[in-house]
């Protein structure tokens, strides 16, 4: 699944906040609810490949940099105006994912 797969699902479904995590499948909040939007999971690099067409340089850096990074980012005709996307590379650090809330 694509990262416009991913938003066309949302906007379709109801859906907001986007999370791609390495290891885990794509997911997004319906309702409040974190819900899957592939049973796949995100293989090693794919998350860093996806944020890649997302963030400008200095984001890329900042991500290099943090291994996580949350965006705010919209595609013409798909949806809300705008969409939350977290992203996360838990398989580049030591200590486990953290747990991610954060509203719109």
């Amino acid at each position: 699944m694509d990262f416009e797969d991913c938003l066309k699902t949302m906007a379709r479904e109801g859906g907001s906040d986007l999370y791609l995590t390495t290891g885990a499948p794509p997911s997004a909040k319906f309702n409040g609810e974190l819900r899957p939007l592939s049973s796949d999971a995100l293989p090693p690099g794919r998350t860093k490949e996806l944020a890649n067409q997302l963030m400008d340089d200095q984001q890329r850096r900042e991500f290099d940099e943090k291994l996580e990074m949350n965006l705010a980012v919209s595609l013409s005709g798909i949806g809300l105006a705008e969409y939350c996307v977290r992203l996360d590379l838990p398989e580049t650090r030591p200590a486990p994912c953290r747990r991610c809330d954060w509203v719109r």
